[in-house]
C-alpha cells in the first residue's frame, strides 16, 4: 500500500486496483484477478477488497457478475486521471445521494412533528441551543450538535426502515459536515434552521417542518457542490 495515507483501507485498495488496471494495461471488458488474488497482492482482508470493488462498481468503473468475476467497465484514464471527469462523477454522486436523502429527511421532519413528545421537543431544543452556544463561543466542533439533532429526529419517528435508509446516506454527508458548516454564513443559517425546526415540531406543524427541512437540504446540497474540487474529489465518490 506504500505511501497511500489518510484514507480508509478500502479506499486505499480501490486506488491500488486502479493502479493495477493501468499497469496491467487492461482494456474494457477484460477480467480482473479474483478477490483472493487481490487479498494476497495488497495484504488486506477480503472485506476491504469487496468494499473497494463495490465502490468502483458504483462509480461505473467495474462490473461484478456473480459466478463469472469482475470486469473492467470503463477505462480508468477517463475516470481516474482526467480531473474534469472525476469532478463530474463526484458531482453526480452528490446529486444521487441528495436525490434519495432529501425526500427522506423531509418526511422525517414531517413525521417527527406529528409523533414528538414533550421530552423529544426538549431534547431537540437542547441540541439546537448547544449548537448555537458552541458556535458563538468559538468552539471548533459545534457542528456535531447538528448530527445529534438529526439523529434525534430519526429516533422520534421510530421507523427502522427509515433509519436504515438514512444511515448510509448521512455517513457520506458526515465526511464533509465540518467543512460546509464552516463556510461563511453557513453556521448561522443552520442554527437558525434548527431553531425553526424546533418551533414547528413543538407546534406539531408537519407541513412547515417539512418545508423548513427542504430549505435546509437545499442549502446543504449547494454547499456540497461548492466544496468538491480536484484535491478532495475522491471523498465525494461513494
Amino acid at each position: 500500500m506504500g505511501d497511500i495515507k489518510r484514507r480508509s483501507i478500502s479506499e486505499q485498495v480501490a486506488e491500488s486496483i486502479l493502479k493495477y488496471i493501468q499497469e496491467a494495461k487492461l482494456d474494457v471488458g477484460d477480467k480482473l484477478p479474483t478477490e483472493n488474488a487481490f487479498v494476497e497482492r495488497f495484504g488486506v482482508s477480503r472485506t476491504c477488497v469487496r468494499e473497494a470493488i463495490k465502490a468502483l462498481s458504483l462509480n461505473g468503473i467495474l462490473q461484478s457478475i456473480p459466478g463469472r468475476g469482475t470486469f473492467l467497465l470503463a477505462p480508468p484514464a477517463s475516470v481516474y486521471r482526467d480531473p474534469a471527469s472525476v469532478l463530474q462523477r463526484a458531482q453526480a454522486s452528490i446529486r444521487e445521494v441528495m436525490e434519495v436523502r432529501v425526500p427522506l429527511e423531509i418526511k422525517t421532519a414531517e413525521l417527527a412533528a406529528l409523533r414528538r413528545t414533550e421530552e423529544d421537543c426538549e431534547a431537540l431544543e437542547r441540541f439546537a441551543a448547544n449548537y448555537r452556544q458552541d458556535y458563538l463561543s468559538g468552539k471548533k466542533n459545534y457542528y456535531v450538535w447538528g448530527r445529534q439533532f438529526f439523529d434525534k429526529l430519526t429516533e422520534i419517528v421510530n421507523n427502522p426502515l427509515l433509519t436504515s435508509a438514512l444511515q448510509p446516506l448521512d455517513e457520506i454527508v458526515q465526511r464533509h459536515r465540518e467543512s460546509f458548516s464552516r463556510k461563511e454564513g453557513s453556521a448561522l443559517f443552520f442554527l437558525e434552521s434548527l431553531d425553526r425546526l424546533c418551533c414547528y415540531i413543538r407546534l406539531m406543524d408537519s407541513q412547515s417542518a417539512g418545508m423548513e427541512m427542504a430549505l435546509h437540504m437545499e442549502h446543504s446540497n449547494r454547499l456540497l457542490n461548492e466544496l468538491v474540487n480536484v484535491d478532495n474529489v475522491e471523498s465525494f465518490l461513494y
